[in-house]
């Protein structure tokens, strides 16, 4: 599958979107406004990709992806990292891991992932670092956030079954989640998207 897309000349997103697609019950469409009701309630209604956790948290970007864990932030999950080496996985790649598969090179990836893996002494790439989500682009982030729930079970079927809001708090908060909270945001959401989403074309044009 990803060769044929490859082949197409899709860019990573695009062919992220096409795997998505085919395990889900509803249309790009329909993903792509969850993935910004998302977005609009992680980042406080601004729809800032360089958005940081308020009070020094370690959440960041349009989903609140977690650093790792570190003295300032020490129950911090680290998600983002873990994404970022599921959209290596959805690529085709394999980082190394003992006892597991053989390792080998994801098809065709992009220079955007390349900071985030280094080849070690045998020739293969590992996972490099940690993953801050707000030095990404609005794209790069949803094209990881797709890959993670690519490989979050039952997540993608699971879109449009169900409200937005359960299945945020299911596959994505997966903890505490203020349900209502959310509901009132899509609200918003769903009453300024087309000016929102000119605000964050004009912020990405302006300081990216």
């Amino acid at each position: 599958m990803i060769d044929d897309m490859m082949e197409k000349g899709l860019n990573t997103y695009d062919r992220v979107m096409n795997i998505v697609l085919g395990h889900a019950k509803v249309d790009q469409k329909q993903i792509e406004e969850l993935m910004d009701k998302i977005a609009y309630h992680e980042t406080d209604g601004t729809m800032r990709t360089d958005m940081h956790q308020y009070k020094g948290g370690p959440a960041r970007g349009l989903f609140q992806y977690e650093l790792k864990a570190s003295k300032k932030t020490p129950k911090a999950s680290g998600h983002g990292r873990t994404a970022m080496n599921r959209l290596y996985s959805v690529l085709g790649g394999v980082l190394p891991s003992k006892g597991g598969k053989p390792a080998s090179d994801p098809i065709n990836m992009p220079d955007w992932m390349e900071p985030y893996f280094k080849r070690n002494r045998y020739g293969a790439y590992e996972a490099s670092g940690d993953v801050d989500f707000s030095k990404l682009t609005g794209e790069q982030q949803r094209t990881i956030f797709l890959a993670d729930k690519l490989k979050t079970k039952g997540a993608i079927p699971s879109i449009g079954m169900d409200k937005d809001s359960k299945w945020w708090s299911i596959y994505h908060q997966k903890g505490d989640s203020n349900i209502k909270d959310f509901e009132e945001d899509s609200g918003r959401y769903s009453f300024q998207k087309h000016r929102l989403k000119a605000l964050e074309n004009a912020y990405y044009r302006i300081y990216k």
